[in-house]
């Protein structure tokens, strides 16, 4: 007998083309900026992750919220960033696609 393994919800049912496409496909999420911990809100912990990260105690590489300036690198700028946007002294933070910056 042949024994078919039953494929886990969410998975792509066409492997190797575009997630997201085919019915019970998990969409790929987009990074919020900021969202250095991945829980959908920015607070100054994300910042401390930032700051863990420069000083090379915590690995965010491929972490696409914690690049807050939009740089394409994460740095204590980000981490910055971040703190002047939760007091509210910036508005939006660079990496937003909405974001007009001065």
């Amino acid at each position: 007998s042949t024994t078919i393994a039953a494929q886990p919800p969410g998975d792509d049912t066409n492997p190797g083309d575009d997630p997201g496409d085919d019915p019970g496909d998990t969409p790929t999420p987009t990074a919020l900026p900021g969202d250095a911990s991945g829980n959908g809100i920015i607070t100054a912990f994300d910042a401390s992750l930032i700051l863990q990260h420069a000083s090379g105690f915590v690995d965010l590489s491929g972490n696409g919220g914690a690049d807050t300036s939009g740089d394409g690198s994460v740095s204590a700028y980000d981490a910055a960033l971040i703190l002047q946007y939760i007091t509210g002294f910036i508005t939006c933070l660079p990496a937003e696609q909405t974001c007009e910056t001065n």
